[in-house]
C-alpha cells in the first residue's frame, strides 16, 4: 500500500510541476511533452481505482495497465531526448495542436507526424543542474516505471506468501 501511495503522489507531483512550468513559468510544452503529460491522467486514475480494489485479478490488471502507460511514456521520453541530441532528424514544420493531428488524419499518420516532432521538440527551453526538461522527464518516468514494477512484484509476492488463490 505504501508503494501505491508513492506512485500516486509522485504522479501528482509530476503533473503539478509540468502545469506549473507551463502556466506559472511560461514554458510551452511541445507535442511529445503534452502526450507524456496526458499519460499521467490514466496512471493517476488507475492508482485511485487500485486503492479500492479487492479482487486480485482487477488489481493486477490495473497495475499492468499503469506499467504499460509508463513504458509508453518512457519510450516517448527516450525519443524526445534522442530528437534533442539529433536536431537534424526533427521536422521543420510546426505541428498543429495535439487533438487536431488525431482528428485530421489516421492514427498511423498522426503518430508518424508526432514522432518526427517539430521545432518545439528540439528547443531546449530550460535546464536544471545541467539537465534539460526532456531529460528530467525521462528520469521521472524511469522512477515511475521502477516504482510500478516494484509495486507489482511485492503485490504478487504478498499474494503468494498468503497462499491467495489467483482465480
Amino acid at each position: 500500500m505504501l508503494l501505491l501511495r508513492i506512485v500516486f503522489y509522485f504522479s501528482m507531483i509530476m503533473l503539478a510541476v509540468s502545469y506549473t512550468l507551463e502556466f506559472v513559468v511560461g514554458l510551452s510544452p511541445c507535442i511529445i511533452c503534452e502526450i507524456q503529460r496526458l499519460i499521467l491522467f490514466p496512471v493517476i486514475f488507475l492508482t485511485i481505482l487500485d486503492f479500492n480494489l479487492k479482487n486480485i485479478w482487477c488489481t493486477v490488471t490495473t497495475r499492468l495497465m499503469r506499467l504499460l502507460a509508463s513504458i509508453i511514456a518512457l519510450y516517448l521520453g527516450l525519443h524526445h531526448v534522442y530528437l534533442i541530441n539529433n536536431p537534424v532528424l526533427v521536422s521543420n514544420t510546426c505541428l498543429p495542436k495535439l487533438f487536431t493531428i488525431f482528428s485530421n488524419q489516421g492514427m498511423q499518420a498522426a503518430w508518424q507526424q508526432i514522432l518526427l516532432g517539430g521545432p518545439a521538440c528540439r528547443k531546449i527551453q530550460w535546464q536544471v543542474f545541467g539537465f534539460n526538461l526532456p531529460e528530467l522527464a525521462l528520469m521521472a518516468y524511469s522512477i515511475l516505471f521502477v516504482l510500478i514494477i516494484l509495486e507489482i512484484y511485492f503485490y504478487i509476492k504478498l499474494c503468494l506468501t498468503n497462499n491467495t488463490e489467483l482465480t
